[in-house]
């Protein structure tokens, strides 16, 4: 009886999570789309400075060999 009563609940709870986060994710799609932007801007931010960072590498290198 115990046993059976945990599974439903956390069955329940299971459920319970799923319905909020899809309705989360519903009436709040330019929440997500604003998060996805941030994220993929930031990602091209970090890839950009590492260019830049690789970038004045090579000219320094080159300033100095000549």
């Amino acid at each position: 009886m115990i046993v059976t009563s945990e599974r439903v609940r956390i069955i329940v709870i299971m459920i319970i999570v799923m319905v909020m986060v899809t309705s989360f994710c519903v009436h709040n799609q330019m929440f997500l789309q604003f998060i996805f932007k941030w994220t993929v801007e930031f990602n091209v931010g970090c890839y950009k400075v590492a260019k830049g960072y690789n970038y004045l590498d090579i000219k320094g290198e080159d300033s100095l060999q000549y």
